[in-house]
């Protein structure tokens, strides 16, 4: 199928009825009593078989069906607005990842999130990548003092432990280190660096070492980092 569909002039023409005007003949139909489907077909000029078809099955739209169903496409316009505002737009890449997860399997095409843009070109804007002014990137006190007291909210029931633990390992000068923890049990043997902290295992990669003074049921945890 040609990506810009147009119909064969030489086939036949089908009417095609205004959509308010269905919806305004059906309306008339369900809230007048004794009223049968022949008499307000032929009232708004309307072919009878046509009502009778929007008035017992729910219609879809000529021609190729969409992935996705409006009320969904209209919540990821919605949501793409919300990140413009933040300060995160997103691109026709991030666009065509978010429907493919909200999809199937099938990852989503460039025509794909071109007719969407097109489809709610009114709801959406596209525009080029810019640094923006200092007057609109300027953070006054009241911003500051907001974004602690909403921080303050999300933090109240966590444990400070795992506050101490997470700012340690977000917080580095190197994003490319990653934090290791090794177990070290009070054994003479040989360990290998774990990062899921399970049962170490002899090796001739690290160099043996010993704990001295030590219980038997002491076990050390130590934390560095190394890049990747």
């Amino acid at each position: 199928m040609p990506r810009n569909y147009k119909p064969d002039p030489q086939g036949k023409q089908y009417r095609k009825y205004d959509h308010n005007t269905i919806k305004q003949a059906l309306e008339e139909y369900q809230t007048t009593p004794k009223c049968s489907l022949a008499s307000i077909a032929e009232k708004y000029n309307i072919n009878k078989s046509v009502l009778y078809r929007h008035n017992r099955k729910t219609m879809k739209t000529q021609g190729g069906q969409n992935a996705l169903d409006e009320h969904t496409e209209r919540h990821i316009v919605n949501y793409l607005n919300i990140c413009g505002n933040w300060g995160c737009p997103l691109d026709r890449y991030d666009l065509r990842i978010v429907s493919h997860t909200s999809v199937s399997k099938t990852k989503c095409g460039p025509d794909y999130a071109t007719r969407f843009l097109k489809r709610h070109q009114n709801s959406i804007s596209l525009r080029m990548c810019q640094n923006i002014k200092k007057s609109r990137a300027q953070v006054s006190p009241d911003t500051i003092n907001e974004y602690f007291k909403e921080l303050e909210e999300s933090l109240k029931e966590i444990d400070p432990i795992k506050k101490c633990q997470s700012q340690s390992k977000y917080e580095s000068n190197d994003p490319y280190q990653v934090e290791i923890h090794r177990v070290v049990q009070a054994r003479d043997v040989i360990l290998t660096v774990n990062t899921n902290l399970t049962t170490p295992h002899k090796s001739k990669s690290i160099k043996p070492f010993r704990l001295q003074s030590v219980p038997n049921n002491y076990t050390y945890i130590h934390t560095y980092t190394r890049k990747t």
